[in-house]
């Protein structure tokens, strides 16, 4: 068994070494061993005239399946075509009527000019409010009363503006959104058109060049069964080939290689971009009319303020300065900002009209295709159905000399070795199937711990207006000026605070339910900056511009204390009115070691009379820290800053610095 099995495969080996290398063509017996005996010889070329017939009846075998794909995949293609040009002239309608009626055009320039004029509105408004709190400041006592009220009405008007402004942005985004959406779906319809269009073209070429290749292959199929050499088919008799005449293929492959369609078309990236950048325009619109205000608030503060005298007058006046100039480039990123939305607004119809370019050149290509496919895909059909006309034949031929060369090669093997030809090698046993992978054990699920309870929580924020609300109360830790905390003794009382705020709860950890029972310490900036902006926003805004008053200026400045401030509200900041009273703490007076001691005594001692559903609130009176409930009068005629000490305070905190 194994001298038969050598010899078989040194036979392969030799005859697969002799094609590979040219020493003799196709069906032409290699070389045979000097001195092979006859019947060596004639096993040899039994054997060759076995493998010559097998290789025809492959190669028949495979132009018939070749013919078979192609009458299976050309009839639905003249179908797609004409569905395909439908598709892309509904498309053409579509864009034209939206380049026709741009109502999402006009929309966003009716709410561009909607904006620009709400914006005018807000800056007005902006101006007024702070025109309100110079007079306030400035105001003598019997008027007062007054000049708060206008003040209230002048923040009145002021959220009326930004609310205004509001609305004006979230009507423009919507007529953007509305723009874009427009956009992104007929784009979405013309890359879907493309695709299909691309894919339409690619079994179009796919069926003509098959077509093509199967008549050449058909052709020289033939010739060979026929050639010298070629093992006799008894029986045989080739049918007249009588292949499709026309130019329906060479036509369409003709158009197909003349008018390429390219991978994208449509929209580009920097068209995305585009319209992404306006909508980035619009978010730093928005936090401008946060930016803006802060800092023109907070510039107006610095101006009114005491500025002391020497190096202290010389750093507020370089804080004004800086305040101002950020104040000056917030208004010129407010202008680009506008120029910006302006100018890409004006793109617009200018991608609606690329669009209906890309649908025009769509639809020209798949016009040209639907009237070049009718003929190339009938004689496309027309030599596969010659095809099975004249290979079965064939075929059947070949099976017949296939079996009659196997039985004269199988004898002449018997009498060449004493016993007929093994049946080969059995196939391997299929592998193993390989083992599904273990599941993944499932652990234990973590229990949700409720937050525990406390009394006060903290929040560090950067805009008026976006601390949380539906809290009972709030305190906004405040410093005269961010620059103090280049004093030793200011930072270091300014770190007790936030190392004894910092224990309690965070905002956003607060439950709704119990948030009403909550006092909230509001930081201006983050845990590493102190926003001095902000902060001074908050002393201009505080009551509607009663810190600004003279009275108060001797308590912050330089002066006074340069803090930490605390000042307590029943409300936030920004809801608070003139008629609403403050609670406002000095910890600059008392030395950096106590002040821990001294806020945490606050906070407990705020707790023990906190405040619930009161008209007029009343700070509790047990207090170890000097408290001031600033006010206006019963009677209106100026500023109440009443004092609150406690029977203790003068025997166990220090005496204020004069």
């Amino acid at each position: 068994m194994k001298a038969r099995f050598a010899w078989r495969l040194c036979l392969h080996l030799g005859l697969v070494l002799g094609l590979l290398l040219g020493l003799f063509p196709p069906g032409q017996a290699a070389p045979v061993k000097p001195g092979a005996s006859p019947l060596d010889l004639q096993l040899d070329r039994q054997y060759q005239n076995l493998q010559a017939l097998q290789t025809l009846d492959r190669r028949a075998a495979g132009v018939q399946a070749q013919a078979r794909a192609l009458q299976a995949d050309s009839p639905g293609l003249s179908e797609q075509s004409r569905a395909l040009l439908q598709r892309a002239q509904d498309l053409g309608v579509r864009l034209e009527d939206l380049q026709s009626s741009s109502a999402c055009v006009q929309a966003l320039h009716q709410a561009q000019q909607a904006l620009n004029a709400r914006l005018k509105a807000w800056q007005a408004a902006l101006q007024s409010s702070q025109q309100a709190v110079q007079a306030v400041a400035a105001v003598a006592p019997e008027g007062l009363a007054e000049a708060g009220r206008r003040s209230d009405q002048a923040f009145d008007q002021r959220q009326a503006a930004e609310q205004g402004l509001a609305l004006a942005r979230e009507t423009w985004g919507k007529a953007l959104g509305q723009c874009r959406s427009q956009l992104a779906q007929s784009d979405a319809a013309v890359q879907d058109l493309l695709g299909s269009s691309l894919s339409l073209r690619v079994r179009a070429l796919a069926m003509a060049e098959s077509a093509q290749a199967l008549q050449t292959q058909t052709q020289a199929l033939l010739r060979e069964a026929r050639q010298p050499g070629t093992p006799t088919l008894a029986g045989y008799k080739p049918a007249p080939q009588q292949w499709p005449s026309g130019d329906g293929l060479s036509n369409l492959l003709q158009a197909l290689s003349a008018q390429p369609l390219p991978d994208r078309l449509g929209l580009l990236e920097a068209d995305g971009l585009g319209l992404a950048e306006l909508n980035r325009q619009l978010q730093i619109l928005a936090q401008l009319q946060s930016l803006l205000p802060r800092l023109q608030d907070a510039a107006s503060y610095a101006r009114m303020a005491d500025a002391g005298e020497g190096a202290e007058a010389e750093a507020a006046r370089a804080e004004m300065q800086a305040l101002s100039e950020r104040s000056q480039r917030a208004q010129q990123d407010l202008d680009r900002a506008l120029q910006a939305m302006q100018t890409q607004m004006q793109s617009l119809p200018s991608l609606l009209q690329r669009l209906s370019q890309t649908q025009q050149t769509l639809a020209a290509q798949l016009q040209l295709l639907n009237d070049k496919l009718p003929a190339a895909q009938q004689q496309a059909l027309q030599t596969a159905a010659q095809v099975g006309l004249l290979v079965p034949p064939l075929q059947t031929a070949l099976q017949l000399a296939k079996a009659q060369a196997q039985r004269a090669w199988e004898r002449s093997y018997l009498a060449r070795f004493g016993h007929p030809p093994d049946e080969g090698v059995a196939a391997g046993a299929a592998p193993p199937p390989a083992p599904a992978p273990a599941p993944s054990p499932k652990g234990p699920t973590a229990a949700v711990q409720p937050p525990s309870l406390a009394g006060h929580a903290y929040q560090f924020f950067k805009e008026l207006g976006s601390e949380r609300g539906g809290f009972g109360a709030y305190s906004y830790v405040l410093l005269h000026s961010g620059s103090d905390l280049l004093k030793p003794d200011v930072a270091k009382r300014y770190a007790h605070v936030l190392a004894v705020l910092q224990r309690e709860r965070e905002a956003s950890t607060v439950a709704a339910s119990e948030a009403a029972m909550v006092n909230l310490f509001c930081l201006p900036g983050s845990v590493s900056s102190y926003a001095d902006d902000l902060g001074k926003q908050i002393l201009f805004r505080a009551q509607s511009g009663l810190l600004t008053r003279p009275e108060m200026k001797k308590r912050l400045g330089p002066k006074g204390g340069s803090g930490p401030f605390l000042i307590t509200l029943p409300v936030r900041l920004s809801e608070a009115r003139s008629s609403t009273p403050l609670l406002f703490v000095d910890l600059s007076l008392y030395p950096e070691d106590t002040v821990a001691d001294l806020l945490s005594s606050y906070m407990s001692d705020l707790l023990r009379d906190f405040p619930r559903e009161q008209l007029r609130w009343k700070p509790p009176v047990l207090q170890q820290v000097a408290l001031t409930l600033i006010g206006l009068s019963s009677d209106f005629s100026g500023l109440v800053m009443s004092v609150l000490p406690t029977a203790s305070a003068a025997e166990s905190i220090p005496k204020p610095k004069p």
